[in-house]
């Protein structure tokens, strides 16, 4: 608090009347420790016994800043040295005064304080139920006493004080005296906490900044929900089914409608859900308690059911006091209330209680339960009964409007250049973020901005941390995909066309597949001889749509434990609707989708059941999710898998022609040292030569040709001991050519030929 503006009795009133002491400095120790941390308003005593002062006399401090206070004089730390005219002040002192070492301090004179009957502290329910979580047997109210006894008190002051390592504000609301300085005007202070004064304790809900939990909120002054980007309609809902119930009960009771009693927050982790409750509780007026989930798990037998009783008592004791509503907020309320079928006697109890709890709340106390969970399936159905958290609102992953308004929340507390177009385009390049995706993001940029010395972020700096910053949906599937585009696949026009039709144009011209009440296809299959770039076609598509891409190899999926293969396979297209839009890359798919008859039942059977089932429901809820498969096997596939609304497209990829082997010819040679000199002068590039050897030869090998090439070089160049740096030659080209031989048979290639025709026909 600002003493500067604290009205002080004038020196004399109540004083020694000694008049000033000098001027001092605020010192620091040889150690460079500045003081004790004690909450109580302290200056050290050592120095100034030379000038009369004695223990717990109470002097008035004013700083250079022209903020002043008074501290009672006291000893401690006896052994410690500080420099001539120097004192030490307490850590509240210091802050009251705003003062650092060095600043010079005058002690203007030296008062007696009045002695307090009674002192009156706010601070958080957080601090009140972390108080009650160490179960320490004693009670809060005595446990302030003791550690406020002897302090000066001003009415306002802020303490400080330390609990499980989180450090808390304790306000000074009032404080009552027994006697006032005259009858024309209250004693303002210093008080003076003694062994007749009486401690009382008001827990309120805390208003935090825009940091927070769930990753929104900026850095900035903005409270309540204008600190919360993107979640519009789910803040409308919330003020349905928690604000307006609380605010103004009196509407329900009107049409005799019953208010709600519960409500549950769900969604994947990072959406804001802790966020839009801190917001919500900032934005009520009336008893607030946010809880963790920890807060009512107690070790002790029976504690934690016990915690629970009290925090619900506390609410309506709160709500009755007031003459308001209260809220009692629940964060991972899965931790409280898991499925009792799989829960230990302890939780089952613990569920049991909380139940107990929540159907003891009646519509006439006004108290309305927010719990909010990333797992609601891992919930106890009874929770979600009606009556007990009936509501159920969802913080799902943003859109690209969505992402544009949080990411303007963010970049409102940076130093930036970008314009709304370019943020706009952030926005849409950023598909599957979610709120705390978002903040990192715009984090990442702020840190890559300074490292390059720079002052200002900008537009590249972003796309940057796009890059380093991947969606938390992913961040188990998520495969690193090499820059592949389409130019860097040589050959293969129909198969690419077949590609961008399939994936590239209902994500950048979608307003043409609208147009005519089109759904884009479901899944596109590639198959084909090993070698054929159909993995390197998949992370092309990736790459040239921007899309998020999970890549999963078909055995990855299959455990020995009875449902978990199935579980994984839900899982995999769970996060790719979060992350939408997306392409999911099934490599060797013929492991995942064999023939049933084939299979004999069992897992496989299952497993495929459960990717049919995935994959009929894949376009639900207007998310854009693309199959992509890859397969040598074509023949081995369920018929049900490549049924059209399925695998709408089977794109046959064929052993790469003249014109293919050339452009991969070219691109390997650009990137190793040749030379052909030997060979007379034909007009023919030299990728054009090799591409006329190989006919028959699938990219893979022609690939390996090179490699082989290039490894006789360097055998050469080191046999020759010359130091020269290798260089491939026509020679070791031929030689090449004689140790990769082709290795599809004619019968294959006839085969998916014939395979691709029967697909046509059938």
């Amino acid at each position: 608090m600002d003493r500067s503006a604290q009205e002080l009795p004038p020196v004399g009133e109540k004083a020694h009347s000694r008049g000033a002491l000098g001027t001092w400095h605020v010192a620091g120790t040889k150690s460079g420790t500045t003081g004790t941390g004690s909450a109580r308003h302290c200056v050290w005593l050592k120095e100034l016994k030379k000038l009369g002062v004695s223990q717990s006399d109470v002097l008035l401090l004013r700083a250079s800043n022209g903020k002043q206070t008074v501290a009672a004089c006291e000893e401690w730390h006896a052994n410690r040295q500080v420099q001539d005219r120097g004192l030490l002040l307490s850590r509240s002192c210091r802050q009251s005064l705003a003062a650092e070492d060095g600043d010079e301090l005058e002690l203007i004179g030296q008062f007696e304080a009045e002695s307090a009957t009674e002192v009156l502290l706010e601070t958080s329910n957080v601090f009140v139920a972390a108080w009650s979580s160490l179960g320490t047997g004693f009670e809060l109210n005595s446990y302030l006493k003791a550690v406020l006894d002897g302090s000066l008190l001003f009415k306002g002051d802020v303490r400080h004080l330390s609990l499980n390592g989180e450090m808390s504000e304790l306000k000074i609301s009032d404080v009552q005296g027994s006697k006032a300085v005259s009858s024309s005007a209250p004693w303002p202070g210093p008080w003076l906490v003694d062994s007749n004064t009486t401690v009382q304790v008001k827990a309120t809900s805390k208003k935090t900044d825009g940091g927070g939990q769930g990753g929104q909120g900026g850095q900035g002054e903005a409270a309540g929900f204008a600190r919360v980007g993107g979640l519009a309609a789910v803040i409308e809902e919330l003020k349905e089914a928690v604000q307006l119930p609380l605010q103004n009960p009196a509407l329900y009771r009107k049409i005799g409608v019953t208010p709600p009693r519960g409500v549950l927050l769900y969604g994947p982790p990072g959406t804001g859900k802790t966020l839009l409750a801190k917001s919500l509780a900032e934005e009520l007026e009336c008893p607030c308690e946010l809880l963790a989930a920890t807060d009512l798990v107690g070790t002790g037998f029976g504690e934690s059911e016990e915690r629970i009783k009290n925090v619900f008592q506390s609410c309506r004791q709160q709500a009755s006091d007031r003459g308001t509503g209260a809220l009692l907020f629940i964060d991972e309320v899965d931790a409280v209330c898991p499925k009792r079928d799989d829960a230990s006697e302890v939780e089952r109890r613990m569920v049991a209680a909380f139940l107990t709890a929540l159907d003891g709340v009646h519509s006439g106390d006004s108290v309305v339960v927010l719990g909010a969970t990333n797992r609601p399936e891992a919930i106890d159905p009874a929770l979600r009964r009606a009556g007990r958290l009936e509501r159920e609102i969802e913080v799902g992953v943003p859109n690209a409007e969505e992402r544009l308004q949080i990411l303007r929340v963010h970049l409102s507390a940076l130093h930036h250049n970008l314009d709304d177009t370019q943020q706009r385009e952030l926005a849409r390049r950023c598909h599957g973020y979610v709120g705390a995706d978002l903040r990192s993001l715009c984090t990442t940029a702020a840190r890559a901005t300074l490292r390059a010395g720079k002052d200002v972020v900008d537009l590249e700096s972003c796309y940057d941390a796009c890059r380093q910053v991947p969606p938390s949906a992913l961040k188990e599937l998520l495969v690193e995909v090499p820059e592949v585009r389409w130019d860097d696949i040589g050959g293969y026009e129909k198969t690419k066309e077949a590609l961008k039709e399939s994936v590239e144009w209902p994500i950048q011209h979608g307003w043409a597949f609208e147009s005519m009440n089109m759904e884009a296809p479901r899944g596109v299959l590639l198959y084909g001889p090993p070698g054929c770039s159909k993995t390197m076609m998949a992370k092309a598509v990736a790459t040239e749509t921007e899309m998020n891409f999970i890549s999963v190899k078909g055995p990855e999926l299959f455990s020995k434990y009875v449902g978990d293969s199935e579980h994984a396979v839900r899982e995999v297209f769970r996060k790719a609707r979060a992350a939408s839009p997306c392409v999911i890359f099934f490599d060797e798919v013929d492991s995942l989708g064999s023939n049933r008859e084939e299979s004999g039942g069992g897992v496989a059977a299952r497993v495929l059941a459960q990717l049919l089932a995935e994959m009929d429901g894949i376009g639900s809820a207007g998310r854009h999710v693309v199959v992509l498969a890859a397969t040598n096997r074509p023949q081995a596939l369920d018929s049900a898998l490549t049924r059209p609304g399925r695998f709408d497209r089977l794109v046959h990829v064929p052993l790469p022609d003249e014109a293919a082997r050339e452009a991969i010819f070219q691109r390997q040679l650009t990137r190793m040292r040749f030379s052909f000199h030997e060979l007379p002068v034909t007009g023919r590039s030299e990728a054009s030569l090799l591409a006329s050897h190989t006919a028959g030869y699938s990219g893979a090998e022609v690939v390996m040709v090179c490699r082989e090439a290039a490894l006789l070089a360097i055998r050469a160049s080191i046999a020759d001991g010359k130091g020269a740096l290798p260089c491939a030659t026509a020679s070791h080209f031929n030689h090449a050519l004689q140790v990769v031989r082709p290795r599809i048979t004619a019968e294959t290639v006839r085969f998916y030929e014939d395979f691709e025709r029967s697909m046509q026909h059938s």
